[in-house]
């Protein structure tokens, strides 16, 4: 986090809302879904909570696999992912197990994934990478749609508002189809 420059505060929003729900609830959720469901599905599955060290080892590595599936898949889902800029959130994931990995504790590594968002809405909180709204650049964007928040989304909730200018033909096409 520390190796990318940092970003202004976004003027819109009290830092103590940023804090609690991109920080700390969006960054504990995240880290459960990424992190700990994988590690403990794997985890038990294996039956590595009573097996030797070369068996806990095994489950270990397979473990760390399925937090890179998970994480790769659900990174998937937002355009600005589906380029080369993928690998950033796995090695984030591989650092963020690593407390589970080592200790056999999922909380660990759900702590330090929220400490991660928390340390990103104070540090970098337009950031493209490590809070969310994720922006919707790069291959496959038109697909994702306009970030919450983004300009896209205002232009788009403006045109909606706008009262839509029907022609009589319209009008009366409309009318057709009411009464028949």
């Amino acid at each position: 986090m520390l190796a990318r420059p940092g970003t202004p505060r976004l003027p819109d929003r009290p830092l103590a809302w940023d804090l609690a729900w991109r920080g700390l609830a969006y960054g504990t959720v995240d880290g459960l879904l990424l992190l700990a469901f994988p590690w403990l599905v794997t985890w038990r599955a294996l039956g590595a909570e009573t097996a030797r060290w070369p068996r806990k080892l095994g489950a270990a590595a397979l473990a760390w696999a399925a937090i890179l599936l998970v994480t790769t898949a659900y990174h998937l889902g937002y355009g600005d992912f589906r380029s080369r800029k993928i690998v950033q959130p796995d090695i984030g994931s591989s650092i963020g197990a690593l407390p589970t990995l080592l200790s056999a504790n999922p909380a660990a590594s759900v702590v330090s994934h929220a400490l991660l968002h928390v340390a990103a809405v104070v540090r970098a909180p337009e950031t493209d990478l490590y809070l969310p709204p994720h922006r919707t650049t790069g291959p496959g964007a038109d697909r994702a749609g306009p970030a919450v928040g983004s300009a896209d989304v205002r232009r788009s909730r403006a045109r909606r508002s706008r009262p839509r200018i029907q022609s009589p033909q319209t009008d009366a096409r409309v009318a057709h189809r009411l009464s028949g």
